[in-house]
């Protein structure tokens, strides 16, 4: 799945839908930093609605979880 998502945002790197499965997929293999830099990405294309709360969520609760803020 990680490749599929890498080839459709070399194809079209502003692709939000992309973006946020592909930090799920990190944050489902314990990939805290990739999928934190992910999100982050994410809220950066200006990412509206429920995907921005969700990413913005999923910051919080894996930084909560490192320790962090």
């Amino acid at each position: 799945a990680q490749t599929y998502l890498n080839r459709a945002l070399a194809l079209e790197p502003d692709n939000r839908t992309a973006v946020f499965n592909l930090a799920v997929l990190y944050e489902r293999q314990g990939m805290t930093e990739d999928a934190l830099k992910a999100y982050e990405r994410l809220l950066n294309l200006s990412a509206d609605g429920e995907i921005r709360k969700q990413a913005e969520q999923r910051i919080s609760l894996l930084n909560r979880a490192a320790g962090i803020r």
